[in-house]
Parts: structure tokens; C-alpha cells; sequence
């Protein structure tokens, strides 16, 4: 380790024993103030941009404004449990919520280590059950089960085919093979090897407020070559067709990233436009409350019914463990 980053550590580690100092002589450090110094100066040595990026979405936007003056030795389930209500009642799905309950969980779990508070509060609470996204509780067409059916698969990509969706080869590369949105929104031709119909996998989609890049995927074991059936090589060369196309038209406003999957002009297609978008495709091929996310559990469900192994499920999805 060089002495650059020594010091960097011991600054950081410097703040956060200012935060227990504090904690144990006033008793008086807010919940507030310990998420804050945790996400700016702990959390980025293990996690990546993405994952930091949905703390902070889960810490500012819903933790901060509700318990943000509440006493860190005092947080406890039922306070915790106000938030978790709070976001069922806005129509978050369960997903979003125990992704909010995670970030907290592992704030608090270093708090705990470093005796700033008694009890782990967001593990000892609970998630109220699925509540569907308020939109879709509008249009009344909420989705009780987190899959696709080979019916509802096999529509989306006629429909993407027939229509011109870019979104084809995304369809499928996600219902068969798992890829997360940010994978798949990150993907370069460069990583597409159409000889050995093999897609590597180790960039991905990160947004930091406004601005996107191409990162690293969330974790080392998501970096993966991935065999691809040939229904999905053959929409893959449909897209690079249509691809240049686009890449004409555009002209100088093309930005150049090399983007299997982009805008009209090159650019990184943001998270909720990738999420309009597919509310549009799930529309015209009758699939309620489709998300792009749907696609990877699809993978998951198909191939824990043919009788994968755990470990191998874990592979091809890129997990950490099982």
C-alpha cells in the first residue's frame, strides 16, 4: 500500500472515530449524520459506483427525510418499518424496498462493530408484502408474480421484431441469458464475438445524478463470457444492421461509443428511459407491468425448473455466491 492511500484510510477511518467519539460522549449523533459519514468515507472501499448510488437514492430520498433526527442509539425496527410502509404507500415494489432495507442494514451493521449502536434495527425489521407500483395499480394491471412466461417472451420479441423495437436482441440476450439492464446497456460490439457466439461480459451501465459511463459490473464473479443460443446471434446481427443505419443518420451528432444498445444518437440509454421504453414494448405485445429486470428472472425461474445446480445458476448469472 503506498503512503498516499495509507493516509487516505486513516482519514477516513479518522471521521468515523470522530462519529463514535461523538456517538459515546453526547449520545447524540443522528441517524442522519452517521449515513453520511458511512456512505462517504466506508462504503466505497467495497462496494461499486452503482451499488453506492442506490444507498444514496434509498438514504436521501427516503431514510433522511423521515428518520434523519432520530438518534442513532435509539433507530429501532418500528422506526424502520415507518419507512418500509412509507415507500409500500408510494408504490415502490418489494424489490426497491428491501434494496432501501439492505443499504441501511449494512450501514448499521458497521455502526454496530464499532459500538455506535446496541442492535442491528433494519435486520430486525420488517418488509410489508408486495405492493405493486402505484402506476400500475392505475392502469389496474399490477403484476402478482416476478416472471415471464415462454408465451409472454416469445410475444415481446415478435412484437419488438415486427415494430422495429431496438430492444429484440435485449429481449432475448435477458430472458435466456440474465444479464441485468446495466450489463446489457453497457455492451460493446467489442464484446460480442460472432464466430464462437460467445458475449463477455465485465462493463456496465453506471450513472452517477445525470452523467452515465461504463464501469465495472457489480461485482467481480458478474464478469462472464456467456454462450448465446443462435436465435440470439441472429438478432444481434439484426441489431448491428440496424445499428449503422442509426449510426448514419445520426451523422457528426453521433457520439461514438460503440453502444450495442443506445439512443438514437449513440448516447448510454438512462435507467428510466430503458423502463419507458420496455412499459411501451410490454403494451403493444400485452405483457403487464414488464420491466426490464422481468427478463433476468425469467432466466433464473427457467433454469431452476430444468434442475440447474445453485452453483451453476450463480455462474451464469453472475452472483457472488449462492
Amino acid at each position: 500500500m503506498t503512503s498516499r492511500s495509507k493516509a487516505e484510510v486513516l482519514r477516513k477511518l479518522a471521521v468515523l472515530n470522530a462519529a463514535a467519539v461523538r456517538a459515546d460522549s453526547g449520545r447524540d449523533t443522528s441517524t442522519r449524520a452517521w449515513l453520511e459519514a458511512w456512505l462517504a468515507n466506508l462504503a466505497p472501499a467495497r462496494r461499486s459506483a452503482n451499488t453506492l448510488a442506490s444507498y444514496r437514492w434509498a438514504f436521501e430520498k427516503w431514510v433522511a427525510p423521515t428518520l434523519g433526527d432520530v438518534p442513532l442509539r435509539s433507530l429501532g425496527p418500528a422506526d424502520l418499518e415507518r419507512v418500509w410502509r412509507l415507500m409500500a404507500a408510494e408504490g415502490l415494489s418489494a424489490n426497491s424496498i428491501k434494496a432501501a432495507k439492505s443499504a441501511v442494514s449494512a450501514a448499521l451493521s458497521d455502526a454496530q462493530r464499532r459500538g455506535l449502536v446496541d442492535r442491528q434495527a433494519a435486520q430486525l425489521s420488517q418488509v410489508p408484502h408486495y405492493a405493486p407500483r402505484a402506476s400500475s395499480q392505475r392502469r389496474g394491471s399490477a403484476r402478482a408474480i416476478q416472471s415471464l412466461t415462454q408465451d409472454e417472451v416469445d410475444r415481446l420479441v415478435a412484437t419488438a421484431s415486427e415494430i422495429g423495437h431496438p430492444y429484440e436482441a435485449m429481449v432475448l440476450m435477458g430472458a435466456t441469458r440474465g444479464l441485468r439492464p446495466g450489463e446489457l446497456t453497457g455492451l460493446v460490439w467489442e464484446d460480442i464475438d460472432f464466430e464462437t457466439s460467445t458475449v463477455y461480459v465485465h462493463r456496465a451501465r453506471i450513472e452517477e445524478g445525470a452523467a452515465a459511463r461504463r464501469g465495472r459490473t457489480k461485482t467481480k464473479a458478474s464478469e462472464r463470457p456467456l454462450k448465446m443460443p443462435e436465435e440470439v446471434m441472429e438478432a444481434l446481427a439484426r441489431r448491428r444492421a440496424r445499428w449503422e443505419q442509426e449510426r448514419e443518420r445520426a451523422g457528426k451528432q453521433w457520439e461514438g461509443l460503440d453502444l450495442v444498445f443506445c439512443t438514437q444518437t449513440g448516447g448510454f440509454v438512462k435507467r428510466r428511459n430503458l423502463e419507458r421504453r420496455f412499459e411501451v414494448l410490454g403494451k403493444r405485445a400485452h405483457v403487464e407491468g414488464l420491466t426490464p429486470y422481468l427478463l433476468r428472472h425469467r432466466t433464473a425461474s427457467l433454469l431452476a425448473e430444468e434442475g440447474i445446480p445453485r452453483e451453476g445458476l450463480a455462474e451464469l448469472l453472475g452472483h457472488t455466491s449462492t
